[in-house]
């Protein structure tokens, strides 16, 4: 039961990422036209796949624990990885989207020139976090994918004389 909860939540978690990643907002930025308008659409977008991710994340790290305790063998690797994207998906929530949307609400209501000092330094900082975030979802979707193949590898056991 619970290698199918990990399963089910690496699988599900690795699809919306792809599907919002690759489809959803290049096509919201294609559909909409202004980019703040995009923008603001993409971050509503991740707010909410951010709430998915924490629930994915904490029924992966409980499927890997409770399964090590019904017997199952895990790669110990999975029990960090998966302990790794439960953070991110936490800190996506908590910090890294309403970052991103702060600067952007800032970006949108800014009264001034675009070369402003203080516009430049509040798109630089939207832009650094707008790029970690997009490398940090990179590194996300490697990361499932690889615990998704693990999934379906063989356990070693360590050879210790005893035949069971």
């Amino acid at each position: 039961m619970y290698s199918k909860l990990v399963v089910l939540s690496l699988s599900a978690w690795l699809f919306l990422s792809i599907f919002i990643d690759m489809f959803v907002i290049p096509g919201a930025f294609k559909i909409v036209g202004d980019v703040f308008k995009a923008g603001t659409l993409g971050i509503a977008v991740f707010s909410s796949l951010n709430k998915f991710e924490v629930f994915f994340g904490v029924a992966l790290v409980f499927g890997l624990v409770r399964g090590k305790k019904e017997g199952f063998k895990w790669h110990t690797v999975q029990d960090i990885l998966a302990k790794i994207l439960t953070t991110l998906a936490v800190a996506y929530y908590y910090y890294l989207s309403p970052k991103i949307s702060i600067l952007t609400d800032k970006l949108i209501s800014f009264k001034g020139n675009a070369q402003d000092a203080a516009y430049v330094a509040i798109n630089t900082d939207h832009q650094f976090y707008h790029n970690l975030y997009v490398k940090l979802d990179v590194f996300k979707i490697i990361i499932l994918l690889f615990l998704l193949v693990l999934q379906f590898m063989p356990v070693e056991k360590k050879q210790t004389g005893i035949e069971l």
